[in-house]
């Protein structure tokens, strides 16, 4: 009896991380409305690649986020399209992008863009004015470019091509967070997205995950229950 307790409460645990990691993530595309700030191109309701702006999501299953309260992101290859307003996605969380990426291994982002968007999490915009907005919001997206060398002008060493006026700032910032001990990306990842219907890539974009390692600690737990009480019984 007391090795059935054991066994089930181990199966409990594996069952327990299958349905974590198999949980159903999708994002709705909110759109930008008045909501949405920066700058680039755009055709109807579609978002076409080269468009430095705030993302608005509506997130359902995603860990850490609430179901149905909207929050935002910014994308992280440039070549990306978002297309129609409105759409579902389903969603990956990875610690890189798939669709520019160094092979079928994917791209990993910088350390530098972890400690960008995880500023972003935690202050906004930087107290920007409604007359800053847009251009804050589009140099952020700059800069998370620049870091992901996706942009098809200018680079790090030769920046004479960065379009915004707080795009500098923002690379300066993160580098300097890194040079100061910032390392690896934090609870920062990837959420790749892909079209519900047909699963074809959609597009990469930054999501805050929880703190790594409660759940499976909790699992963990969960196990050694089963395993400390067949240990008495000997």
């Amino acid at each position: 009896m007391k090795r059935k307790l054991h066994l089930m409460c181990v199966s409990l645990a594996v069952l327990a991380m299958a349905q974590i990691a198999a949980a159903d993530i999708t994002v709705t595309w909110a759109g930008l409305g008045s909501d949405g700030v920066g700058y680039g191109y755009k055709n109807g309701a579609d978002y076409y690649n080269n468009w430095a702006v705030e993302l608005i999501f509506t997130p359902n299953g995603l860990p850490n986020y609430q179901d149905n309260v909207p929050f935002r992101s910014f994308c992280l290859e440039w070549q990306e399209t978002l297309f129609p307003e409105g759409s579902t996605f389903n969603g990956v969380i990875s610690d890189r992008a798939m669709y520019g990426g160094v092979g079928p291994q994917g791209d990993p982002i910088s350390s530098q863009t972890a400690w960008l968007y995880q500023d972003y999490v935690k202050n906004g915009l930087r107290g920007a004015t409604e007359a800053e907005k847009n251009v804050y919001a589009a140099s952020l997206q700059e800069a998370i470019w620049a870091f992901e060398e996706e942009l098809p002008y200018g680079d790090l060493e030769n920046n004479s091509g960065w379009k915004f006026a707080y795009t500098d700032t923002f690379i300066a910032e993160a580098n300097a967070a890194v040079q100061n001990g910032f390392t690896g990306l934090g609870n920062v990842r990837v959420l790749q997205l892909y079209y519900s219907e047909g699963g074809g890539r959609a597009h990469d974009i930054l999501v805050m995950v929880p703190a790594p390692g409660a759940a499976a600690l909790a699992l963990a737990g969960l196990g050694m229950v089963g395993r400390f009480r067949r240990r008495a019984a000997i």
